[in-house]
Protein backbone atom coordinates (compact mmCIF):
# COMPACT_ATOMS: atom_id res chain seq x y z
CA UNK A 1 0.00 0.00 0.00
CA UNK A 2 1.35 3.46 -0.91
CA UNK A 3 1.89 5.37 2.33
CA UNK A 4 1.44 8.70 0.59
CA UNK A 5 -2.02 7.64 -0.63
CA UNK A 6 -2.94 6.57 2.89
CA UNK A 7 -1.86 9.90 4.32
CA UNK A 8 -3.51 11.89 1.54
CA UNK A 9 -6.84 10.14 2.16
CA UNK A 10 -6.58 10.56 5.88
CA UNK A 11 -5.41 14.18 5.81
CA UNK A 12 -8.68 15.20 4.18
CA UNK A 13 -10.35 14.56 7.50
CA UNK A 14 -7.60 14.48 10.17
CA UNK A 15 -5.01 16.90 8.75
CA UNK A 16 -2.10 14.79 10.02
CA UNK A 17 0.96 15.31 7.85
CA UNK A 18 3.47 12.50 8.11
CA UNK A 19 4.46 12.41 11.79
CA UNK A 20 3.51 16.01 12.62
CA UNK A 21 0.20 16.25 14.43
CA UNK A 22 -1.93 19.18 13.23
CA UNK A 23 -5.03 20.53 15.05
CA UNK A 24 -7.60 17.75 15.12
CA UNK A 25 -10.96 18.30 13.44
CA UNK A 26 -14.31 18.32 15.19
CA UNK A 27 -15.37 15.20 13.31
CA UNK A 28 -13.66 12.20 11.68
CA UNK A 29 -15.64 10.23 9.12
CA UNK A 30 -18.72 12.09 10.23
CA UNK A 31 -18.32 11.21 13.93
CA UNK A 32 -17.60 13.84 16.65
CA UNK A 33 -14.13 13.53 18.19
CA UNK A 34 -12.83 14.99 21.48
CA UNK A 35 -9.17 15.64 22.23
CA UNK A 36 -8.42 12.33 23.92
CA UNK A 37 -10.90 10.14 22.07
CA UNK A 38 -9.83 7.31 19.75
CA UNK A 39 -12.00 6.59 16.73
CA UNK A 40 -12.79 2.87 17.08
CA UNK A 41 -13.19 1.82 13.44
CA UNK A 42 -12.00 2.95 10.04
CA UNK A 43 -14.58 2.69 7.26
CA UNK A 44 -12.26 1.02 4.75
CA UNK A 45 -8.84 -0.60 4.37
CA UNK A 46 -7.24 2.50 2.84
CA UNK A 47 -7.89 4.39 6.04
CA UNK A 48 -7.03 1.53 8.45
CA UNK A 49 -3.29 2.24 8.52
CA UNK A 50 -3.86 5.97 8.88
CA UNK A 51 -6.20 5.28 11.77
CA UNK A 52 -3.51 3.30 13.56
CA UNK A 53 -1.12 6.23 13.11
CA UNK A 54 -3.72 8.57 14.61
CA UNK A 55 -4.33 6.22 17.53
CA UNK A 56 -0.61 6.01 18.34
CA UNK A 57 -0.47 9.80 18.50
CA UNK A 58 -3.25 10.01 21.10
CA UNK A 59 -0.66 9.06 23.75
CA UNK A 60 3.15 9.05 23.56
CA UNK A 61 4.42 7.39 20.38
CA UNK A 62 7.72 5.75 21.35
CA UNK A 63 8.38 4.62 17.76
CA UNK A 64 8.42 8.22 16.51
CA UNK A 65 12.14 8.80 16.04
CA UNK A 66 14.89 9.31 13.51
CA UNK A 67 17.86 7.12 12.66
CA UNK A 68 20.27 8.95 14.96
CA UNK A 69 17.84 8.89 17.89
CA UNK A 70 17.32 5.13 17.49
CA UNK A 71 21.08 4.60 17.60
CA UNK A 72 21.47 6.75 20.72
CA UNK A 73 18.55 4.99 22.36
CA UNK A 74 20.46 1.70 22.15
CA UNK A 75 23.07 2.96 24.64
CA UNK A 76 20.97 5.49 26.57
CA UNK A 77 17.61 3.95 27.56
CA UNK A 78 14.59 6.29 27.41
CA UNK A 79 16.53 8.92 25.44
CA UNK A 80 13.80 8.98 22.79
CA UNK A 81 11.04 8.84 25.40
CA UNK A 82 12.41 12.03 26.98
CA UNK A 83 12.46 13.77 23.61
CA UNK A 84 8.99 12.60 22.63
CA UNK A 85 7.49 13.54 25.99
CA UNK A 86 8.55 17.16 25.67
CA UNK A 87 7.69 17.28 21.98
CA UNK A 88 4.24 15.81 22.59
CA UNK A 89 3.52 18.30 25.38
CA UNK A 90 4.53 21.28 23.22
CA UNK A 91 2.50 20.09 20.23
CA UNK A 92 -0.60 19.64 22.36
CA UNK A 93 -0.23 23.14 23.85
CA UNK A 94 0.27 24.71 20.41
CA UNK A 95 -2.25 22.71 18.39
CA UNK A 96 -5.16 22.53 20.78
CA UNK A 97 -4.71 25.00 23.68
CA UNK A 98 -8.44 25.69 24.06
CA UNK A 99 -8.96 22.05 25.03
CA UNK A 100 -5.63 21.13 26.69
CA UNK A 101 -5.24 24.11 29.02
CA UNK A 102 -8.65 23.85 30.75
CA UNK A 103 -8.09 20.11 31.27
CA UNK A 104 -4.62 20.73 32.74
CA UNK A 105 -5.97 23.43 35.05
CA UNK A 106 -8.75 21.12 36.24
CA UNK A 107 -6.81 17.88 36.67
CA UNK A 108 -3.30 19.15 37.54
CA UNK A 109 -3.38 22.75 38.81
CA UNK A 110 -6.44 22.34 41.03
CA UNK A 111 -5.13 19.24 42.88
CA UNK A 112 -1.73 20.93 43.21
CA UNK A 113 -3.21 24.02 44.84
CA UNK A 114 -5.44 21.93 47.12
CA UNK A 115 -2.59 19.70 48.34
CA UNK A 116 -0.30 22.72 48.80
CA UNK A 117 -2.92 24.44 50.98
CA UNK A 118 -3.31 21.22 52.98
CA UNK A 119 0.41 20.65 53.51
CA UNK A 120 2.50 23.82 53.17
CA UNK A 121 2.49 24.76 56.87
CA UNK A 122 3.28 21.24 58.13
CA UNK A 123 6.78 20.54 59.39
CA UNK A 124 7.23 17.30 57.39
CA UNK A 125 6.32 19.11 54.16
CA UNK A 126 8.82 21.91 54.80
CA UNK A 127 11.58 19.31 55.22
CA UNK A 128 10.81 17.54 51.93
CA UNK A 129 13.39 17.51 49.17
CA UNK A 130 12.48 19.52 46.07
CA UNK A 131 12.45 16.47 43.80
CA UNK A 132 9.68 14.84 45.88
CA UNK A 133 7.65 18.06 46.06
CA UNK A 134 7.94 18.64 42.32
CA UNK A 135 7.31 15.05 41.30
CA UNK A 136 4.39 14.04 43.53
CA UNK A 137 1.18 15.10 45.18
CA UNK A 138 1.28 14.20 48.86
CA UNK A 139 -1.56 13.25 51.19
CA UNK A 140 -1.32 12.53 54.91
CA UNK A 141 -3.53 9.72 56.20
CA UNK A 142 -3.28 8.39 59.76
CA UNK A 143 0.35 9.48 60.01
CA UNK A 144 1.33 7.92 56.65
CA UNK A 145 2.42 10.22 53.82
CA UNK A 146 1.10 8.89 50.50
CA UNK A 147 2.82 9.88 47.26
CA UNK A 148 0.87 10.20 43.99
CA UNK A 149 3.10 10.88 40.94
CA UNK A 150 2.25 13.91 38.82
CA UNK A 151 2.15 13.72 35.01
CA UNK A 152 5.71 14.33 33.92
CA UNK A 153 5.78 17.30 31.52
CA UNK A 154 2.33 18.81 32.27
CA UNK A 155 2.94 18.31 36.00
CA UNK A 156 6.02 20.53 35.86
CA UNK A 157 4.25 23.52 34.32
CA UNK A 158 0.68 23.24 35.56
CA UNK A 159 1.45 21.72 38.98
CA UNK A 160 4.94 22.23 40.40
CA UNK A 161 5.36 25.72 38.92
CA UNK A 162 2.20 26.88 40.71
CA UNK A 163 3.27 25.27 44.01
CA UNK A 164 6.73 26.84 43.92
CA UNK A 165 5.22 30.24 43.08
CA UNK A 166 3.00 29.88 46.15
CA UNK A 167 6.06 28.92 48.22
CA UNK A 168 7.76 32.14 47.19
CA UNK A 169 4.66 34.32 47.55
CA UNK A 170 3.99 33.13 51.10
CA UNK A 171 7.65 33.24 52.17
CA UNK A 172 8.04 29.46 52.47
CA UNK A 173 11.09 29.44 50.21
CA UNK A 174 12.36 32.65 48.51
CA UNK A 175 14.49 30.58 46.09
CA UNK A 176 11.65 28.21 45.14
CA UNK A 177 10.97 29.59 41.65
CA UNK A 178 14.65 29.69 40.69
CA UNK A 179 15.13 26.09 41.81
CA UNK A 180 12.02 25.07 39.85
CA UNK A 181 13.42 26.61 36.65
CA UNK A 182 16.54 24.45 37.01
CA UNK A 183 14.40 21.38 37.78
CA UNK A 184 12.19 21.94 34.71
CA UNK A 185 15.17 22.50 32.42
CA UNK A 186 16.84 19.30 33.62
CA UNK A 187 13.58 17.37 33.22
CA UNK A 188 13.12 18.34 29.58
CA UNK A 189 16.73 17.62 28.65
CA UNK A 190 17.28 13.92 27.90
CA UNK A 191 20.10 12.10 29.62
CA UNK A 192 23.18 12.10 27.37
CA UNK A 193 25.38 9.84 29.50
CA UNK A 194 25.36 6.14 28.50
CA UNK A 195 23.90 3.90 31.18
CA UNK A 196 27.04 1.75 31.18
CA UNK A 197 29.19 4.59 32.56
CA UNK A 198 26.59 6.81 34.25
CA UNK A 199 26.67 5.17 37.71
CA UNK A 200 30.49 5.12 37.59
CA UNK A 201 30.61 8.87 36.92
CA UNK A 202 28.08 9.43 39.71
CA UNK A 203 30.27 7.45 42.10
CA UNK A 204 33.39 9.43 41.18
CA UNK A 205 31.69 12.83 41.37
CA UNK A 206 29.40 11.99 44.34
CA UNK A 207 26.51 13.45 42.34
CA UNK A 208 23.24 11.81 41.29
CA UNK A 209 22.05 12.93 37.86
CA UNK A 210 18.58 11.62 38.74
CA UNK A 211 18.02 13.59 41.96
CA UNK A 212 20.36 16.45 41.13
CA UNK A 213 21.95 16.19 44.57
CA UNK A 214 25.00 14.70 46.27
CA UNK A 215 24.80 10.94 46.86
CA UNK A 216 26.60 11.27 50.19
CA UNK A 217 25.52 14.39 52.06
CA UNK A 218 27.89 16.91 53.62
CA UNK A 219 27.27 15.17 56.92
CA UNK A 220 28.23 11.78 55.51
CA UNK A 221 31.31 13.08 53.73
CA UNK A 222 32.89 13.81 57.10
CA UNK A 223 32.85 10.08 57.93
CA UNK A 224 35.10 7.24 56.66
CA UNK A 225 33.69 5.69 53.48
CA UNK A 226 32.45 2.46 55.10
CA UNK A 227 30.44 4.50 57.64
CA UNK A 228 28.63 6.58 55.02
CA UNK A 229 25.15 5.17 55.56
CA UNK A 230 21.96 6.01 57.37
CA UNK A 231 18.91 4.17 58.62
CA UNK A 232 17.53 3.88 55.07
CA UNK A 233 20.65 2.34 53.50
CA UNK A 234 20.20 -1.32 52.56
CA UNK A 235 21.75 -3.98 54.78
CA UNK A 236 23.41 -5.54 51.73
CA UNK A 237 25.21 -2.27 50.97
CA UNK A 238 26.26 -1.86 54.62
CA UNK A 239 27.78 -5.34 54.75
CA UNK A 240 29.49 -4.91 51.38
CA UNK A 241 30.80 -1.52 52.47
CA UNK A 242 32.17 -2.95 55.71
CA UNK A 243 33.94 -5.74 53.82
CA UNK A 244 35.41 -3.52 51.10
CA UNK A 245 35.80 -0.12 52.80
CA UNK A 246 33.49 1.45 50.20
CA UNK A 247 30.60 3.83 50.80
CA UNK A 248 27.29 1.93 51.33
CA UNK A 249 25.29 4.93 50.05
CA UNK A 250 27.28 4.93 46.80
CA UNK A 251 26.85 1.15 46.54
CA UNK A 252 23.07 1.53 46.79
CA UNK A 253 23.10 4.33 44.21
CA UNK A 254 25.13 2.19 41.79
CA UNK A 255 22.72 -0.74 42.15
CA UNK A 256 19.81 1.60 41.48
CA UNK A 257 21.62 3.11 38.51
CA UNK A 258 22.17 -0.22 36.77
CA UNK A 259 19.05 -2.14 37.84
CA UNK A 260 16.54 0.66 38.48
CA UNK A 261 13.53 0.16 40.72
CA UNK A 262 13.79 -3.62 40.36
CA UNK A 263 17.26 -3.57 41.91
CA UNK A 264 16.06 -1.32 44.71
CA UNK A 265 13.13 -3.63 45.40
CA UNK A 266 15.15 -6.85 45.54
CA UNK A 267 17.95 -5.30 47.61
CA UNK A 268 15.34 -4.06 50.06
CA UNK A 269 13.67 -7.45 50.07
CA UNK A 270 17.02 -9.09 50.75
CA UNK A 271 17.44 -7.05 53.94
CA UNK A 272 14.97 -9.41 55.59
CA UNK A 273 17.38 -12.30 55.06
CA UNK A 274 20.80 -10.60 55.02
CA UNK A 275 20.42 -8.24 57.98
CA UNK A 276 20.91 -9.30 61.55
CA UNK A 277 17.39 -8.98 62.91
CA UNK A 278 18.78 -8.32 66.41
CA UNK A 279 20.45 -5.18 65.08
CA UNK A 280 17.74 -3.86 62.77
CA UNK A 281 15.39 -1.21 64.17
CA UNK A 282 11.73 -1.82 63.39
CA UNK A 283 10.35 -0.53 60.11
CA UNK A 284 6.87 0.78 59.58
CA UNK A 285 4.62 -0.95 57.07
CA UNK A 286 5.01 2.05 54.76
CA UNK A 287 8.78 1.43 54.61
CA UNK A 288 8.62 -2.16 53.41
CA UNK A 289 9.84 -3.07 49.88
CA UNK A 290 7.14 -2.59 47.27
CA UNK A 291 5.27 -0.11 49.47
CA UNK A 292 7.84 2.54 50.35
CA UNK A 293 7.92 3.76 46.75
CA UNK A 294 4.34 4.94 47.23
CA UNK A 295 4.94 6.60 50.60
CA UNK A 296 7.30 9.04 52.27
CA UNK A 297 8.89 8.67 55.69
CA UNK A 298 8.59 12.05 57.47
CA UNK A 299 11.86 13.92 58.04
CA UNK A 300 13.89 11.46 55.96
CA UNK A 301 16.95 13.36 54.62
CA UNK A 302 15.56 16.62 56.01
CA UNK A 303 16.24 19.81 54.08
CA UNK A 304 17.28 21.68 57.23
CA UNK A 305 20.00 19.15 58.11
CA UNK A 306 21.40 19.30 54.56
CA UNK A 307 21.27 23.11 54.65
CA UNK A 308 23.07 23.06 58.01
CA UNK A 309 26.07 21.17 56.64
CA UNK A 310 26.14 23.28 53.47
CA UNK A 311 26.17 26.45 55.58
CA UNK A 312 28.83 25.02 57.90
CA UNK A 313 31.00 24.12 54.91
CA UNK A 314 30.55 27.66 53.53
CA UNK A 315 31.51 29.23 56.88
CA UNK A 316 34.59 27.00 57.22
CA UNK A 317 35.78 27.94 53.73
CA UNK A 318 35.23 31.66 54.32
CA UNK A 319 37.09 31.49 57.63
CA UNK A 320 40.00 29.61 56.03
CA UNK A 321 40.22 32.20 53.26
CA UNK A 322 39.68 35.47 55.12
CA UNK A 323 39.55 34.76 58.87
CA UNK A 324 42.19 35.64 61.43
CA UNK A 325 44.20 32.83 62.99
CA UNK A 326 43.02 31.96 66.49
CA UNK A 327 39.83 34.03 66.20
CA UNK A 328 36.66 32.07 65.39
CA UNK A 329 33.63 34.12 64.30
CA UNK A 330 30.54 33.77 66.49
CA UNK A 331 28.38 32.22 63.77
CA UNK A 332 31.02 29.60 62.90
CA UNK A 333 31.50 28.81 66.59
CA UNK A 334 27.75 28.29 66.94
CA UNK A 335 27.70 25.88 63.99
CA UNK A 336 30.70 23.94 65.28
CA UNK A 337 29.07 23.43 68.67
CA UNK A 338 25.88 22.22 67.00
CA UNK A 339 27.87 19.92 64.72
CA UNK A 340 29.61 18.27 67.67
CA UNK A 341 26.28 17.64 69.38
CA UNK A 342 24.90 16.16 66.16
CA UNK A 343 27.96 13.90 65.86
CA UNK A 344 27.35 12.66 69.40
CA UNK A 345 23.72 11.87 68.56
CA UNK A 346 24.73 9.95 65.43
CA UNK A 347 27.25 7.98 67.48
CA UNK A 348 24.51 7.26 70.01
CA UNK A 349 22.27 6.00 67.18
CA UNK A 350 24.98 3.53 66.14
CA UNK A 351 25.18 2.29 69.71
CA UNK A 352 21.40 1.91 69.87
CA UNK A 353 21.40 -0.13 66.65
CA UNK A 354 23.98 -2.59 67.97
CA UNK A 355 22.45 -2.85 71.48
CA UNK A 356 21.23 -6.44 71.84
CA UNK A 357 19.26 -5.58 74.98
CA UNK A 358 16.82 -3.35 73.08
CA UNK A 359 13.90 -4.60 71.00
CA UNK A 360 13.48 -3.48 67.39
CA UNK A 361 10.59 -1.20 68.41
CA UNK A 362 12.63 0.40 71.22
CA UNK A 363 15.53 1.02 68.85
CA UNK A 364 13.25 2.68 66.34
CA UNK A 365 11.70 4.92 68.98
CA UNK A 366 15.07 6.03 70.41
CA UNK A 367 16.58 6.64 66.95
CA UNK A 368 13.54 8.67 65.88
CA UNK A 369 13.86 10.76 69.06
CA UNK A 370 17.54 11.45 68.38
CA UNK A 371 16.84 12.31 64.74
CA UNK A 372 14.22 14.82 65.90
CA UNK A 373 16.87 16.39 68.16
CA UNK A 374 19.29 16.58 65.23
CA UNK A 375 16.67 18.35 63.13
CA UNK A 376 15.96 20.88 65.89
CA UNK A 377 19.68 21.58 66.34
CA UNK A 378 20.06 22.21 62.60
CA UNK A 379 17.00 24.48 62.47
CA UNK A 380 18.15 26.45 65.51
CA UNK A 381 21.60 27.02 64.02
CA UNK A 382 19.98 28.19 60.76
CA UNK A 383 17.65 30.52 62.64
CA UNK A 384 14.48 28.67 61.63
CA UNK A 385 13.11 28.29 65.17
Amino acid sequence: MDMNVVYDNYNKECRIARYNCQPRPKTIWGKPVTKFEIVPLAPNNNNALALRIYQKDVTLDFSRSGTLTRQINQVIPFFNAALQGGDRFIRVMINNPERAIPLALMYITLPSVVTWVMNHDKDWYKELSDDIKNGCWLFEHNGTIIRVPKPFEPGKFFGSAIERALDKAYGEDPKAVGKWVLYAAQGFAPNVIPTLVGPIIEWMTNYSFFTGKAIVSKKGQRLPDEYQFDYYTSEAAKKLGKATGLSPEKIDNTINGYLGSAGKFFVGLGDTFIGDKKEMPAKATAELPGIRGLTYTPFKNSNSVNEFYEKLDELEKNHAATGKKGIVPADLKKFRIAEQTIKDLHKENQGITSNADLSAEQKRQKIDTNNAKILQLAKKALGKN
